[in-house]
């Protein structure tokens, strides 16, 4: 008898929750769907914009861009509007809590508009919108503007762009790079070049696995971080920054310390702890020698005895390689020393 055997993949992808700069655009407020568009803004010049852009982990970042503007008009209200890609409920909530738009200090109210209209449209000279973005929704506000400079600022989190595979017949996730798409094109629909531009990408300790794969930027500078600055730069020239964060090995190493905690109960290392003594507990913490096999580094071992520790001891027992799965192979074992909580702890 023949018979058919299969197994599944599951590719999780997602895209990033807030994709560019804020700039002006063209929208009526009776309409709540659709009809969204950049809009050129002539009476009102961007003077400067200072962006930064943070990333927080494996899936996340953090972007502050601030923008001074001048008006040669007495009085003027334009539409500000920051495109966003939006998936769920959830992802939404997430960055609507974030999201925080300011004007000379005063906090502005974000109006969540769905939109599938983010194409080209020749009549109005906008052939440098790339239907690609993904754009789902727009934050739009309204600026009030007077003679003189203003400050507006735009902050928010948001996720990175990936792909990684689960496979059903295995615990292992396939990881793939991370990518941070920001476009910068939106903020030049003011009034002219911006006359000074700086953008900075703060890797975090993620240094060596972040590449710039556009322009302008070249390489991080002795401080590990991104920096490019320009005088009288044309943003729908440049039109995004792109950079390429390859966390595979670090999430894999994250996965295989935590391997008894995270993997299924068939494919677990079947290994015990314990320890010549133990630290008492204090609430809410334990030290107990179990906490050496949970892959949590909030979590360790402390001898108990008197004195400094010298001579305390842990044991590993693992079972014998017949109760063993056969790809479930010890390759070895790392120790932290300290406590790793936190940096303070850690120190401590």
């Amino acid at each position: 008898m023949r018979r058919a055997f299969l197994s599944f993949t599951i590719c999780l992808c997602f895209a990033g929750s807030a994709l560019a700069n804020g700039g002006p655009v063209d929208w009526s407020k009776g309409v709540g769907r659709g009809g969204i568009l950049p809009r050129h803004e002539s009476e009102i010049r961007l003077e400067a914009e200072d962006l930064g852009i943070a990333i927080l982990d494996f899936n996340h970042y953090e972007v502050n861009a601030n923008y001074t503007l001048f008006s040669n008009i007495e009085s003027r209200e334009v539409k500000f509007g920051v495109p966003l890609s939006l998936k769920g409920d959830e992802e939404r909530r997430a960055l609507l809590d974030s999201l925080t738009i300011t004007m000379n200090g005063s906090k502005l109210d974000c109006e969540l508009v769905r939109d599938t209209t983010f194409e080209p449209n020749p009549t109005e000279n906008m052939s440098d919108l790339d239907t690609e973005t993904n754009v789902t929704h727009w934050c739009v506000t309204t600026l009030a503007f007077k003679s003189g400079e203003t400050n507006v600022s735009l902050s928010y989190k948001s996720q990175l762009s990936y792909t990684d595979y689960i496979f059903t017949k295995s615990p292992i996730v396939e990881y793939h790079p991370r990518f941070l798409n920001y476009l910068l094109f939106p903020a030049g629909y003011w009034d002219g070049p911006v006359k000074r531009f700086s953008a900075r990408v703060d890797p975090g300790p993620y240094g060596p696995n972040l590449t710039a794969s556009s322009a302008p930027f070249g390489p991080a500078n002795e401080d590990g971080i991104f920096v490019y600055e320009g005088r009288d730069v044309d943003l729908t020239a440049i039109r995004e920054i792109e950079f390429q964060f390859d966390a595979s090995l670090l999430l894999r190493q994250r996965d295989l310390a935590g391997w008894n905690r995270l993997a299924p109960d068939y494919a677990r290392l079947p290994v015990s702890a314990k320890a010549s003594s133990t630290l008492r507990p204090s609430k809410p913490s334990d030290y107990a020698a179990e906490n050496l096999l949970d892959g949590n580094r909030h979590t360790a071992w402390c001898e108990g005895a008197d004195g400094n520790g010298v001579g305390e001891w842990i044991e590993l027992r693992i079972a014998p390689a017949a109760k063993i799965a056969d790809y479930c192979h010890l390759q070895g074992f790392a120790i932290i020393p300290a406590y790793a909580k936190s940096p303070a702890t850690w120190a401590e």
